[in-house]
């Protein structure tokens, strides 16, 4: 089972389609559309490009596709899918991007599965979860070590815009552009580590980028957090 984006283009057409989805409009008409590698039990993430930039609902497939012999699709490949639950509120594609690293779709695409879970998660507007641990610090090919985007989206979830350094609110600064100077600290140091090791979310700080780079100005030694709240009140 896959996590999979239907995407739309047409803001005005995707919304009527969500609004009245028992209407057969037919594959001229439509609004969102499949990836070709959507199957039976899929979950969807419906997302409007263009100048929305929404993820606006969810669902499921229930069907596998087939060329239809009659009616609207007739000649067409199409696919029945469970009528959508509408996301409220809508989720941007920035926001989705900063909990959990899927980058703004293009296209209707499948998930990574490595960010399936942190995409769902986001798009149920689920709580963090304050016992989330993962398997951090494997190599990947880039031998850059895996940092999880499930811990990334608890992390941010649980600091809720404000930086553990400073206190600066960023979550109103800046409109909600103020988020995007936010970025999750280890405490406990991956590059510290030879082999992998379990990361809970009690071990991660969300700081700002100013901050961040207090915490990190000896390349040799980072400061704690407390280190920091010293420096940053002398």
């Amino acid at each position: 089972m896959a996590l999979i984006i239907s995407y739309a283009s047409n803001g005005r057409r995707a919304q009527a389609e969500l609004d009245d989805w028992e209407v057969d409009r037919g594959p001229d008409a439509g609004g969102f559309w499949l990836p070709e590698q959507a199957e039976d039990g899929d979950r969807i993430a419906y997302f409007i490009g263009g100048k929305r930039q929404e993820f606006v609902a969810t669902g499921r497939v229930q069907a596998n596709w087939r060329r239809a012999g009659r009616g609207t699709w007739k000649g067409h490949e199409y696919t029945w899918v469970r009528q959508p639950r509408p996301i409220q509120p809508p989720i941007g594609a920035a926001e989705m991007e900063r909990l959990s690293g899927l980058q703004p779709p293009r296209d209707a695409e499948v998930v990574p599965r490595h960010l399936a879970a942190a995409v769902w998660a986001t798009l149920q507007h689920r709580p963090f979860d304050p016992e989330a641990r993962a398997l951090e610090g494997t190599r990947t090919e880039a031998t850059s070590k895996y940092r999880s985007p499930k811990l990334r989206q608890a992390a941010l979830q649980r600091a809720n815009g404000v930086c553990e350094g400073c206190g600066i609110d960023y979550g109103t600064y800046a409109g909600k552009l103020g988020r995007r100077c936010l970025v999750v600290h280890h405490t406990k140091q991956l590059r510290d580590t030879d082999e992998p090791a379990w990361t809970t979310v009690k071990e991660l700080a969300v700081v700002c980028a100013n901050c961040h780079m207090l915490i990190h100005h000896d390349p040799k030694e980072a400061l704690s957090i407390e280190q920091l709240h010293r420096v940053l009140r002398s």
